[in-house]
This record gives C-alpha cells, sequence and structure tokens, in this order.
C-alpha cells in the first residue's frame, strides 16, 4: 500500500482497550447527535420542522437557518462516515458505499422513525443499524447469494415501511377518534 493507504488502514485497525478506534469515534458522533436532537433548543426545532414546517415557522422557528444547518450537519455527517469507509477498508473508490442510503434509510425506519418526519429516536435508529447489519451478516455467513441478499433487504425494507405505515394510520386516526 501506498504510505497515505496505510496511513488510513492503520487508523482503521487501531484499537483502545480491544476496541476499535472507529467504533469510539461512532460511539461518540451517536451520543454527540443524542444529545443535541434531545438536549438542546436546536434539536427541538429540528423536530418542529421536521413536523410541520409551517406550524414551526408560525410558531417564530427560524426554518430555513435550522434547515440549512441540519443539511451542514448531514453533509459533515456524510464525510466523517466516508472518512470511516476509507480508513476500515485503506483503499477508496468513486462507487463505494453505493447504495448505502437506501440502507440508512431502511435502517432508521426499522428503528421507528417516520418517513413522513419529525418523529425517530437516535437510540431507535441505532437499534434499526443493528438489526439490518446482523440480518447482513447472517445472510453472508448462510452464503446467501448477493443478488438474494438486496432482495431480502429490500423486503425488509418494504416491511419496515408497511409496518410504519400502518401505525401512523392506526396513531392518527386514534387522534381523530379522541378529537370527537
Amino acid at each position: 500500500l501506498p504510505k497515505v493507504a496505510s496511513t488510513y488502514a492503520t487508523i482503521g485497525q487501531t484499537t483502545v482497550l480491544g476496541i476499535p478506534v472507529l467504533a469510539l469515534i461512532w460511539v461518540a458522533a451517536v451520543a454527540g447527535i443524542g444529545f443535541a436532537l434531545n438536549r438542546t433548543v436546536w434539536g427541538r426545532r429540528v423536530y418542529a420542522v421536521g413536523s410541520n414546517k409551517e406550524a414551526a415557522r408560525a410558531s417564530g422557528i427560524p426554518v430555513k437557518s435550522v434547515l440549512w444547518s441540519v443539511y451542514i450537519l448531514a453533509g459533515l455527517l456524510v464525510g466523517l462516515g466516508g472518512w470511516m469507509f476509507l480508513c476500515r477498508f485503506g483503499a477508496g473508490t468513486s462507487t463505494a458505499g453505493n447504495l448505502m442510503e437506501l440502507e440508512a434509510i431502511a435502517a432508521v425506519v426499522i428503528g421507528g422513525a417516520r418517513l413522513t418526519g419529525g418523529y425517530g429516536k437516535v437510540f431507535g435508529a441505532v437499534v434499526g443499524t443493528i438489526i439490518f447489519a446482523v440480518i447482513a451478516n447472517l445472510l453472508s455467513l448462510l452464503n446467501v447469494s448477493t443478488f438474494l441478499q438486496d432482495a431480502f433487504r429490500g423486503a425488509l425494507i418494504l416491511v419496515a415501511v408497511t409496518l410504519a405505515t400502518v401505525q401512523f394510520a392506526r396513531l392518527r386516526s386514534a387522534a381523530k377518534s379522541s378529537a370527537k
């Protein structure tokens, strides 16, 4: 490996007390995002804008600023994820991580976030990610072909979206019946 690539690979293979450094970085990022969303005004504003932009705007929340901050943070986290991916594998290509955004959305939906926005917890996203990773690992260990793995992931995504839609419909009908 070239010197730069070996440096990234070294970072990706380094451990502290037997725990990979990349895992520690991931835990720190998750904790930071969880704190920011649950314990700050900014986090409350993010949830408000995600639930209903017009209601948030009417409440005096600077919707454009909140959206910009979320997009900037998302870009920074994508950069961090790309850097961690590079460190883990010691190499990168232009197609590395292709379609991983679909897996990320599926993991978050499995973790309980709503596709319509305004609801979701960091812990739920972590649990959904772990569930998705365990299933993917299990399929690989069972020597399931990659085409069937993709089909299974797609089916899992459809099930998660269907369950989320059914849950949302139940909550909406319960809210309507309690309002009467």
